[in-house]
């Protein structure tokens, strides 16, 4: 039997006032995944368990949540638990929202300091990243061996970075 493993990190989106959806993904045995919901002191908010769909995701929809309030969740099985995320709910009637917007961060070919200062935003917009776009992501991409497109030709970027 193989060992569950909780694999890809954790998310969170669709905030209401009152509720948030979480995702997790799971790689092994199929078996119900626990979540945990926690008010930044550690007292449980929620709980409960979800089944992975086809590919491994786990979806949790948490409803009877407080507005405006933070939250901290992980994912758990008996072999594994996931890193622990961050959520808040919406506010009731919020007078101002600050909004975050990402894009297209390719993580291992810099340090990405700017997003320490997103970690307090309201609501976090990721519009996509190039995490898995070529599958080797243990060194930088100008550390990668180039291939000519012409034989007898550099290889493009060869000369752009040391």
């Amino acid at each position: 039997m193989s060992a569950t493993r909780l694999v890809s990190g954790v998310a969170s989106g669709d905030p209401t006032p009152t509720s948030v959806v979480l995702w997790g993904r799971v790689d092994g045995a199929v078996a119900p995944v626990v979540w945990t919901l926690t008010d930044l002191v550690g007292v449980v908010a929620a709980t409960g368990a979800v089944h992975p769909d086809e590919r491994g995701v786990l979806r949790a929809e948490v409803d009877g949540l407080q507005p405006g309030t933070p939250y901290r969740y992980e994912f758990s099985t008996e072999d594994d638990h996931s890193p622990v995320g961050r959520t808040r709910t919406l506010a009731e009637q919020p007078s101002s929202e600050r909004l975050g917007v990402a894009c297209c961060a390719r993580w291992p070919s810099g340090e990405f300091t700017g997003y320490g200062s997103l970690a307090d935003v309201d609501l976090l917009i990721h519009l996509g990243d190039y995490m898995h776009e070529d599958g080797d992501t243990r060194r930088p991409r100008h550390q990668r061996q180039r291939r000519p497109l012409r034989p007898g030709r550099p290889a493009i970027g060869g000369w752009r970075r040391p």
